[in-house]
C-alpha cells in the first residue's frame, strides 16, 4: 500500500502527470497487483483496465479527503 499513498501524493502535487509518471515507473505486473490490492481488478486484469481502476481508487480517495476537510 505504500505503491497507494504514493501516487495518492503525485497526483495531489501534479495531477493527471503525476498519476501517468508514478504508473509508468512500475512495471506492469505490479500495477495489476496493485489494482489487484485495491479491490479493482484481479490478477488476470489488463494492464488498462488495472490502470482505469487505480485511477478510479484514486479519484474516490481524493474526494474523500476533500469532503473531510470541507466537513470540519
Amino acid at each position: 500500500m505504500a505503491d497507494f499513498d504514493k501516487l495518492i501524493a503525485e497526483t495531489k502535487e501534479k495531477g493527471d502527470a503525476g498519476f501517468e509518471s508514478f504508473l509508468s515507473t512500475l512495471p506492469d505486473q505490479d500495477v495489476v497487483a496493485l489494482a489487484y490490492e485495491l479491490g479493482v481488478g484481479s490478477l488476470k486484469t489488463t494492464t488498462n483496465k488495472a490502470r482505469e481502476g487505480i485511477r478510479k481508487r484514486i479519484q474516490e480517495s481524493l474526494l474523500l479527503t476533500f469532503q473531510s476537510r470541507k466537513d470540519t
